[in-house]
């Protein structure tokens, strides 16, 4: 797949925006790549089959010691390539909201 990678993110830039905070998700300041592509942060991607339940692509956001919580009312959706009729499966925020992963 042409937009295959894998970024990690040691550090990320943080905005001060009216509604509150945004992360900047293409700032690769303090990230690593393997593979062709920057990920943007949040960012994940599959391209085995566009069947509900058949995804493999995996993703992982963990704010773990920095102070930051994911918000509530935060989802991640399926886009680009796949209808609306899909969802992220097995998507799970932990109870002190830090980290978020499907």
């Amino acid at each position: 797949w042409t937009k295959a990678g894998t970024t990690k993110f040691a550090k990320v830039r943080v905005n001060s925006v009216c509604s509150g905070l945004e992360v900047t998700r293409e700032d690769y300041t303090f990230a690593t790549t393997t593979g062709a592509n920057n990920v943007p942060y949040g960012q994940a991607g599959d391209c085995y089959t566009g069947k509900q339940g058949c995804q493999k692509g995996t993703f992982q956001v963990d704010l773990t010691g920095t102070g930051l919580v994911i918000a509530p009312g935060i989802s991640w959706a399926m886009t680009l390539y796949h209808p609306q009729s899909l969802t992220v499966n097995d998507l799970s925020i932990s109870s002190d909201r830090q980290v978020g992963s499907a």
